[in-house]
């Protein structure tokens, strides 16, 4: 059976003093954590779609650290369903607006 391999690693970077971060290897979640070597999986072709993708944290940003693992984590959740362009475009914004509730001060 034919298979693909994807490898992952994530540093804190020059300036931060943590890593703000979030990797997306199909199931499987990185959220702000630094690897001391690749993190690689591998998963067989032909089956479900593998999702593979970065939410950079913006270093800088109040919670980029949040921002990115929240939206990893529901990349990662809808993975295998993403089979259109139009499935990703729907992730990408649930995300958006899921961050941006989260963002909202709490009126009180």
């Amino acid at each position: 059976m034919p298979y693909v391999v994807v490898s992952a690693l994530s540093h804190d970077g020059v300036v931060r003093d943590h890593n703000e971060d979030s990797l997306v290897l199909g199931p499987w979640t990185l959220c702000a954590t630094s690897t001391d070597s690749p993190q690689s999986m591998v998963f067989p072709l032909g089956g479900p779609p593998v999702l593979v993708a970065v939410a950079d944290g913006l270093g800088g940003h109040p919670a980029g650290d949040v921002a990115s693992a929240l939206t990893a984590r529901h990349l990662a959740e809808a993975g295998a369903r993403l089979r259109t362009e139009q499935d990703v475009t729907e992730a990408l914004r649930s995300c958006h607006a899921s961050c941006a509730r989260r963002a909202r001060p709490t009126r009180r």
